[in-house]
């Protein structure tokens, strides 16, 4: 033991946390985490609020203190990087310390308040925006990219050694317990390994474990991310192994950016010559977020492709005043945010609720509005949705359902998507998949794209078949030709990023122009971007920013980002800061969070510019 007190009196990092800490007391001490070498414990030190992380082990020899100097030496290399956990020491168990007494010895590390990736992602997936995920990959790649700066392979990535400290990345361990683990064969594994190691190991056990099997893992960690779910989750590890070996991956996560997509599935090829070095995914990664962080951009969102028709296709009967425009007003915004987490799959109460919250609408003042005014089917269909979710009542599936007929009845397109989905599941009523079908059918009968999107959807919920871009091409055609300039804007993107079709940069400008000369907001944002970037046409910057004002003034959110950049660049208009911050202040008021982002970093720069001192 004298070697690791030694090592320790020479490279502890705080001059405070010395190598003689056997008399150090910790108090508030809690077990947070268990893996294959020992235990992880939280504790304050002295009396202080600060917390610090104490890694055990299980089994203390000779073998595991090598382990412990070399893991040390490893930290001392990378202690200065801001995204590896920092080691401050260790000290000697003793009876004052309230934790396993088998233990002899504890490594003092800097404390991740957001625990371990995987328990991050669980926690915290339905906050993560894209650009979010999309940074944590980055800094994980980073991270390990400054392991190879110092000639250290990993060698044992998982998202329960990858730790998250006020949202950055930080790496626990650079293989410690995988080597230990090795000769100490009391405990088991807490935790799956199996789906992050190389395949190549599972065919050959002697078979040297290096970088470009950290690679591998990081494809899986990048799908992880992605996903919000541990990989291959609940499946054994006997089967699993054999699976991956033979080319099993996961399913791919519908709606991923093609260029992320493809990165991570290069990254987990079961050949280590196939798959990209570090660096390459550092860059790659890098480009992507760059791309999305593009000054111009085009988003192929969520928008449903009933928004305009929900609020227009509606009884004409109402028991809401004339007058009362403003209670009009906000019971469409709902229904609009309603089909946009609809269509995400996201009707949860937490997110409705957050939706409400942020935009400052009293939960219990609109259902008391939904209760008096039961003579519009747009009112009678919210009710049921409240109901449906049990905002500010008990929640009751069968009074939802009963709504969702009565609104549907009267021809009110989501909720009749509603009353399907409620015989789809047997929610409130007797599970009936053809009435289900039925319902979903109303859409096509009546000559609406979004039936021929729903019935699209149905299929493909049957058939487990996550992309099928060439179906939708049929059903966008279709209806485009009926004169839906929607559908004419979606179809548009189809030709444009080649989805179920050759890309056709022609036919895409022309499909974005009939969308707008319809008038069509999304189509005007769309024709904005081909004349910025000259696709299927000139460029032409002008033109470009008149669009995205005509697109900006009817409300559509990514339009006001770009008309904002324009102003904030003097793109084809003179610089105005303030007409920038005007243009970000409205993108983000309709929770575009790249408007949000933006906006911080302007009024920054902006207080900064202040401070200089002439």
């Amino acid at each position: 033991m004298q070697k690791l007190q030694e090592y320790c009196m020479s490279n502890t990092s705080e001059k405070n946390l010395s190598a003689n800490l056997a008399m150090i007391i910790f108090y508030n001490v809690k077990e947070i985490g268990i893996g294959g070498a020992g235990r992880v414990l939280r504790a304050n030190w002295k009396n202080s609020k600060h917390c610090l992380a104490l890694k055990s082990f299980f089994n203390f020899n000779e073998f595991t203190l090598e382990e412990i100097v070399r893991e040390l030496k490893h930290q001392r290399d990378v202690n200065v990087r801001h995204n590896v956990v920092r080691f401050y020491g260790i000290t000697k168990l003793n009876s004052e310390n309230e934790v396993d007494q088998s233990t002899n010895y504890l490594l003092i590390m800097e404390y991740a308040d957001g625990g371990n990736l995987r328990y991050f992602l669980k926690k915290n997936f339905d906050g993560l925006a894209w650009n979010d995920k999309c940074n944590l990959a980055y800094q994980l790649a980073c991270s390990i990219s400054c392991l190879y700066d110092e000639n250290i392979v990993h060698r044992e990535l998982h998202s329960c050694n990858i730790l998250v400290h006020q949202n950055s990345i930080k790496l626990a361990d650079f293989g410690l317990s995988k080597e230990i683990e090795i000769v100490s064969k009391s405990h088991t594994k807490s935790f799956n390994m199996i789906p992050y190691i190389d395949p190549k190991k599972f065919n050959t056990q002697s078979y040297s474990l290096n970088k470009k099997s950290d690679v591998y893992s990081i494809g899986v960690l990048l799908w992880e991310i992605l996903s919000g779910k541990p990989p291959f989750d609940g499946e054994t590890s006997v089967d699993l192994a054999m699976k991956i070996l033979q080319g099993g991956r996961e399913k791919i996560v519908p709606n991923t950016p093609v260029d992320y997509e493809n990165l991570y599935i290069e990254c987990w090829n079961g050949e280590p010559e196939n798959r990209p070095s570090m660096n390459e995914v550092v860059e790659r990664l890098r480009t992507i977020i760059h791309q999305q962080n593009d000054n111009i951009t085009y988003q192929i969102s969520n928008e449903n492709l009933y928004e305009e028709s929900l609020i227009n296709h509606t009884s004409t009967s109402s028991s809401v005043e004339e007058d009362d425009e403003d209670l009009n007003e906000i019971i469409n915004h709902i229904l609009m945010k309603v089909c946009e987490i609809t269509s995400e799959g996201k009707d949860q109460p937490y997110i409705f609720l957050g939706y409400l919250n942020n935009f400052g609408i009293n939960a219990e003042e609109i259902r008391s509005k939904l209760l008096n005014n039961q003579n519009n089917p747009n009112f009678i269909f919210l009710l049921g949705y409240f109901t449906y979710l049990g905002i500010e009542s008990i929640k009751n599936e069968e009074k939802a359902f009963h709504l969702f007929i009565n609104a549907s009845e009267q021809n009110h397109l989501l909720a009749q998507y509603y009353v399907g989905k409620c015989y789809e599941f047997g929610i409130g009523t007797v599970k009936n998949e053809k009435l289900a079908f039925k319902y979903y059918e109303y859409f096509i009968n009546r000559d609406y794209l979004t039936g021929q999107l729903k019935i699209d959807q149905y299929h493909k919920m049957e058939t487990d078949i996550s992309k099928d871009y060439k179906i939708a091409f049929r059903w966008y055609e279709e209806a485009a030709r009926n004169g839906n300039v929607i559908a004419m804007r979606n179809l548009g993107l189809l030709y444009l990023n080649g989805n179920g079709v050759a890309k056709d940069y022609q036919n895409a400008f022309e499909l974005f122009k009939k969308s707008a000369d319809g008038k069509y907001s999304g189509g005007i944002v769309m024709l904005g971007y081909c004349y910025y970037y000259g696709i299927g046409t000139m460029v032409n910057v002008r033109k470009s920013f008149e669009l995205f004002q005509e697109s900006a003034n009817l409300g559509h959110n990514i339009a006001q980002f770009n008309l904002a950049f324009m102003y904030k660049e003097g793109k084809g208009v003179k610089n105005n800061i303030n007409q920038a911050t005007y243009w970000y202040e409205k993108s983000a008021r309709q929770g575009y969070l790249n408007a949000e982002d933006q906006l911080k970093k302007l009024k920054k720069r902006k207080k900064n510019a202040s401070c200089i001192i002439i």
